[in-house]
């Protein structure tokens, strides 16, 4: 629908005829994408990907030889396109012109002697041995895949049915990346598969039953050419859980939410012990349909389905925050990774920010024992949330009345703690910020020690840290030392805002903590309403820099700290 909108303000526009026509043709409206691929071949930027095209239509309706006249012309005008090339060997073998075939094959081999479809013509034709390239094959089932999608776009499904059914090798001399599976254990290519072998006369029925089988973890369906597979699979079998899961993801490749969300909700139904389901599920009903309730029933579900998928902790926490959920409550979904030992380091982070929230500090700390923190790019620094572990204690012993202990905490925050390697470096950077100097203040006038209280307010506006949160910080700093200029602090505020605003127009890379940052500066340019929207916003953006802990915070206790 959107190509169709803009193709009626653009008749002529060949991008949006040769995209529409891709379309058109994944739908199965080949006749419409004909007449779209004609239309883009007039403007030279497109002729050769839509004559291409147009040479594939030809060749899966039988008129092998029209197809082959057209990709000629490809190459005689682009003599560098290198895919007509390769599929013009095809269509010459496909017509019983091997010689002719092995000598073009030959010519293209020198340009390109990584090009997966002349290396399988090479093995097919007999001028290459293929154990190499069967182990190449091996080592990513979507090599696979892609080479079987040429052949099934030339109406070569014999050709792609071989592949799809070859046992690839295993073990040595094989690589590829962790996780992957040989591609015979793939579901797609077993789907693939069934659907070839129904393509030259066979029953696909074993092959699409051995696909549902199969494990989905790993799978992101991508292609074009996986809608018509999946959706052949899917009216045989409509109870096919697996093919719905594919297939939902496969509709969210393609930017179309909602009918993957139908579909996983199907596949839930049919089967909800299928691996990374409920949190795509959880994520799309929370981000999409803006649905958070939802989001967190069925992350909670898949918690006692896929009990070690960390990202399900992290949406529900996420889900959690957008709908003010306690601490407590959200301290139990955290608390049911089933392994606290193998948790992972970003979500023992998260833990023990949370069991701070619930008093439980000493806790806490306890949990950075005996771990290996790696440095994260985009990530939350575990020196930024140890300190904000500490000070957050410190100022709960403070209200407590343990005025030493409070005391203690913040005088040797700085101090290497023994058994916990990063607080030997890298804490001052932190603490010298203009929020965790205002805190360390608040904690010592906490106590009584309002001489020490000042030091450090002193030092939060002196702060020289550039983030947006810092003239926030420094103002309630001039006002617990009696300094404040409100009207140049109000400037300073709104400069500020416009400053972050934009910042955020751009596409920040850390869009939450200055999200985060503006929600603050509204708050102290007293526009509370669009603060507390500003925060609740934060839950749906990346949690980067304690910006979920921080706009948590600021929600329920209505001040910055």
């Amino acid at each position: 629908p959107l190509l169709e909108g803009a193709l009626a303000r653009a008749s002529n526009d060949a991008e949006v005829q040769y995209a529409l026509g891709l379309a058109y043709a994944a739908e199965g409206g080949e006749a419409r994408a004909r007449t779209q691929w004609e239309g883009a071949s007039v403007a030279p930027p497109f002729r050769a990907a839509a004559r291409i095209e147009l040479s594939r239509l030809d060749a899966r309706e039988g008129r092998l030889e029209a197809a082959l006249d057209r990709l000629r012309a490809v190459v005689a005008e682009s003599p560098e396109t290198i895919r007509a090339g390769g599929l013009e060997v095809v269509l010459l073998r496909a017509l019983g012109w091997t010689d002719e075939a092995r000598a073009l094959l030959a010519h293209w081999l020198a340009k390109d002697p990584t090009s997966a479809l002349l290396r399988h013509e090479a093995v097919t034709l007999g001028g290459e041995p293929g154990e190499q390239f069967w182990r190449h094959l091996a080592g990513d089932p979507e090599r696979v895949l892609g080479l079987a999608a040429e052949y099934m776009g030339l109406g070569r499904y014999a050709d792609a049915l071989a592949l799809l059914e070859r046992r690839y090798p295993t073990g040595a001399g094989v690589f590829g990346e962790p996780g992957n599976v040989a591609p015979q254990e793939h579901p797609l290519v077993a789907y693939y598969r069934g659907y070839c072998r129904e393509k030259t006369g066979g029953s696909p029925t074993q092959d699409f039953a051995a696909a549902s089988a199969l494990s989905t973890r790993y799978v992101f369906p991508s292609r074009t050419d996986s809608l018509p597979v999946l959706r052949r699979a899917l009216v045989l079998h409509p109870s096919d859980a697996t093919a719905r899961f594919l297939l939902g993801s496969l509709f969210l490749a393609g930017g179309q939410a909602e009918p993957a969300i139908a579909e996983w909700q199907e596949a839930r139904r049919l089967n909800p012990k299928i691996p990374v389901l409920h949190r795509n599920l959880g994520l799309a009903l929370l981000q999409v349909t803006h649905d958070p309730a939802a989001a967190l029933e069925v992350l909670r579900e898949g918690m006692g389905v896929d009990g070690t998928n960390v990202a399900l902790y992290f949406a529900a926490d996420q889900a959690a925050g957008v709908l003010g959920v306690s601490a407590e409550d959200r301290l139990r979904l955290l608390e049911r990774f089933p392994d606290k030992a193998a948790m992972p380091p970003p979500l023992v982070q998260k833990l023990a920010l949370t069991l701070t929230e619930v008093g439980r500090g000493a806790e806490a700390e306890a949990l950075f024992a005996g771990r290996f923190f790696p440095r994260e790019e985009g990530g939350t620094n575990v020196r930024q949330v140890f300190l904000e572990v500490r000070l957050q204690r410190a100022l709960a012993l403070a209200r407590a009345g343990r005025r030493a202990e409070a005391a203690a905490l913040v005088r040797t925050i700085d101090r290497p703690v023994p058994g916990l390697v990063f607080t030997r470096d890298g804490l001052l950077a932190f603490l010298e910020t203009a929020r965790l100097q205002y805190l360390m203040g608040e904690a010592m006038a906490a106590v009584g020690q309002g001489a020490e209280a000042r030091k450090h307010w002193s030092r939060a506006v002196e702060s020289h840290d550039g983030g947006f949160l810092k003239p926030v910080y420094a103002a309630l700093a001039q006002r617990k030392l009696g300094q404040a200029d409100e009207d140049a602090i109000r400037k300073s505020l709104q400069k500020t805002l416009l400053d972050c605003e934009s910042f955020l127009a751009q596409g920040s890379i850390f869009p939450g903590i200055a999200t985060q940052a503006r929600g603050l500066i509204l708050r102290a340019l007293g526009r509370e309403d669009e603060a507390r929207e500003s925060f609740r916003r934060v839950f749906l953006l990346p949690d980067q820099r304690l910006s979920h802990f921080l706009a948590r915070r600021a929600l329920l206790a209505g001040d910055p700290i």
